[in-house]
Parts: structure tokens; C-alpha cells; sequence
């Protein structure tokens, strides 16, 4: 199970290099949008219909449509196809504005959804860090955020999607969300005095000043990422994560009934509109 949970949290990692996830909902075929906004000059989208249960577990690719997208209510451009299934627009979102997205297919059905850009959670390294422990602080935020920490083989400051998630870091931050901490960093590396969080660190909106250390098996490059999260964003991310954990223990046999469903933005439709905005800090540990 641990080589699912590494592939599943993989997917949530990079949006570039990946196609959310989605679980199918209910037995009736429905329209799936999946697009988030990052703070690049190229957005992309995928458009597909879900499966009914019983089925072939594949899904059925959508090749006609219209689809815009508005910046505080005015058009800020309009999505081209690339592939059956996948489309793209060259646009860079500006924090605090609010965008809209409006999908109209071949047989007359429009699809809406609503997210704003949030701006950048500020993070400073603070220094006097160790090969396995980071020290930072962070003002107040308007947004929550997430860290995760991508090991890679280059020096790049950004990810080129070659890179590995880090299964596996430590927190002392006070405000860390528990929802998936699992146990503590000091039974991987013996000086750790953290506990451990699988894969991601969730720190939500707060209105105080912090300081906090970030614990990790860090590889000769490291990327720490600090993705801040719209609010639709930071409830797809944690509800798919909560999804995924219901299903990691094979042995228990409530998973049978789960009836959880994982968050959506989409107005006639499932899958999720939203948006967050990335900070990398790349450090090198000599040897």
C-alpha cells in the first residue's frame, strides 16, 4: 500500500506533469472538469465524462466545446484544444482577482465554476539550518498553505517534473493541520524532534507571526515547496487526501461503505476549479 500512497500523492504534486484525481461519484455519467490556476503563463484543463459504476474504468474524452475563462467579470481569454480531453490558454492570474470559468458543450449544457488567486504566503529562511532540518519564518496569511519537499538530481529552482515527493516530513510549526500526521520524524532520523506528516504539511490561514523547522531525509538537491491554496483548492487537496487515507488499510472493512465524496466547484458538473500560487527554495547540501 505504500507504493500507492507515493503514486497517488505524486499526482496531486505537480499540475503541470498531472491529471487530478477523481473518483467516480454516482452511477450516472457525468461531465468532469479539472482546472487550476498556477502562477505560470500557461493554464490547463482537462474535460472528459466519468465512467458508471461497472463499467471499464476509463474515461470518455470530451473533443467539442467552448471554454472561457474572466477576470472580475471580464473575459480574459478562451482555452484551445490540444488533444481529445485536454486544452490549454496562455494567461497569468493576478492575485486577489476573482476568475470564472465557463464551459459550454456540443449539446447545450454550460458548466461554471469560481475560484480567486490567492497571493503568496511570505516565507523567509531564517538560516543556521542541517542536512535534515530547515528553519523559517512566516508573517501572518490570508490563505492557507501547504509544504511538501520534492527531491531531485539537478539544481533547477523549479520542478521540471523529474522529481520525487519526499513520503515523509516533519513539523513544529504550531498551526499544523494533524489530519495526517503519522507518528514522529525521530524513527527515520534519530536527532529528528518533530512529528511526522504524510507528504504534505497543511498550515491553515492564521493571523500571527511564526517560526518553524522543517524536518526531512533531504537528498543532495532539495526543492521545499510552499503552495498557497484558494479555498477551493485547500478542500480538494485535503478531502482527496482523506479519500485516499480511507483506503490505505486493506484490513478494515468500514472502507466497503464509505460514502466520503471528494470536493467540487463544478456548477453541472463534477471536478474542481481553483487556484494557488508556488514558492520553491532550493538547497544544496555539500558533501
Amino acid at each position: 500500500m505504500k507504493s500507492f500512497l507515493f503514486a497517488v500523492c505524486g499526482l496531486l504534486v505537480i499540475s503541470s506533469c498531472i491529471k487530478e484525481l477523481q473518483l467516480p461519484v454516482d452511477e450516472t455519467e457525468q461531465t468532469v472538469v479539472n482546472c487550476t490556476l498556477t502562477n505560470d503563463s500557461i493554464q490547463t484543463l482537462s474535460l472528459t465524462k466519468s465512467v458508471k459504476l461497472g463499467e471499464e474504468y476509463k474515461f470518455q474524452k470530451i473533443i467539442s466545446a467552448q471554454i472561457s475563462l474572466a477576470e472580475n467579470g471580464i473575459d480574459a481569454g478562451k482555452f484551445l484544444r490540444l488533444s481529445a480531453g485536454q486544452w490549454q490558454l496562455r494567461f497569468t492570474p493576478k492575485a486577489g482577482a476573482v476568475y470564472t470559468l465557463t464551459v459550454k458543450l456540443s449539446d447545450g449544457k454550460t458548466l461554471t465554476a469560481t475560484t480567486t488567486m490567492p497571493s503568496p504566503a511570505s516565507i523567509q529562511d531564517l538560516g543556521d539550518n542541517t542536512p535534515f532540518s530547515k528553519n523559517f519564518s512566516q508573517n501572518k496569511t490570508g490563505n492557507p498553505y501547504w509544504i511538501f519537499v520534492l527531491n531531485s538530481d539537478t539544481s533547477n529552482n523549479r520542478p521540471s517534473g523529474a522529481e520525487t515527493l519526499k513520503m515523509l516530513i516533519g513539523t513544529d510549526h504550531i498551526h499544523a493541520d494533524r489530519f495526517n500526521e503519522d507518528g514522529n520524524m525521530k524513527e527515520t532520523i534519530p536527532s529528528a524532534t518533530t512529528p511526522a506528516f504524510r507528504a504534505y504539511v497543511r498550515i491553515p490561514a492564521t493571523d500571527t507571526d511564526v517560526k518553524f523547522c522543517l524536518q526531512a531525509r533531504y537528498q543532495h538537491y532539495s526543492l521545499i515547496a510552499f503552495r498557497t491554496a484558494s479555498y477551493e483548492y485547500d478542500r480538494y487537496l485535503k478531502t482527496s487526501l482523506q479519500k485516499m487515507y480511507v483506503y490505505l488499510d486493506e484490513s478494515d472493512p468500514t472502507i466497503w461503505y464509505d460514502e466520503s465524496r471528494i470536493y467540487s466547484n463544478i456548477q453541472n458538473g463534477v471536478g474542481i476549479f481553483a487556484a494557488y500560487h508556488d514558492q520553491y527554495i532550493l538547497y544544496f547540501d555539500k558533501p
